[in-house]
């Protein structure tokens, strides 16, 4: 199942929020997503996420999900900004375009290439895949 961009985009900011940063939720102005977006009922329908009240909660079913999205990120940037040379907001901005085009598999050989890094360029912690536990 490929979600769309913003969709992935949404469980990114989600996934900072929730995990990284020990919120319950996210405001939905602050998520980089307009309120109206069809990515909203798209997480819901699949049960990753629910709306109430101005909120936005990461279910446990879309934790998994989220990861990964987060992963693919990280991964993206260090790609860009280690292997390419692409750095600064040059660097975020293609690394973002890049990571909505990784699939499973690929986000896999890319870790690899890279000797499974645990950090991002910005430091912030790559959630491991299963290569980096071979």
């Amino acid at each position: 199942m490929k979600l769309s961009d913003k969709a992935e985009e949404i469980l990114e900011a989600l996934w900072i929020v929730v995990e990284e940063k020990g919120h319950g939720y996210a405001e939905l102005e602050k998520i980089k997503v307009m309120a109206d977006d069809p990515a909203y009922p798209e997480l819901a329908e699949l049960a990753f996420i629910e709306v109430k009240e101005g909120r936005v909660y990461l279910r446990q079913e879309g934790k998994d999900e989220a990861r990964k999205t987060v992963r693919r990120h990280r991964l993206a940037e260090r790609l860009m900004m280690d292997v390419l040379n692409i750095r600064g907001e040059t660097g975020n901005d293609k690394a973002c375009q890049f990571e909505h085009l990784l699939t499973e598999g690929v986000d896999v050989k890319i870790c690899t290439m890279l000797n499974h890094p645990a950090t991002c360029p910005h430091g912030k912690h790559i959630p491991p895949g299963e290569c980096c536990d071979e």
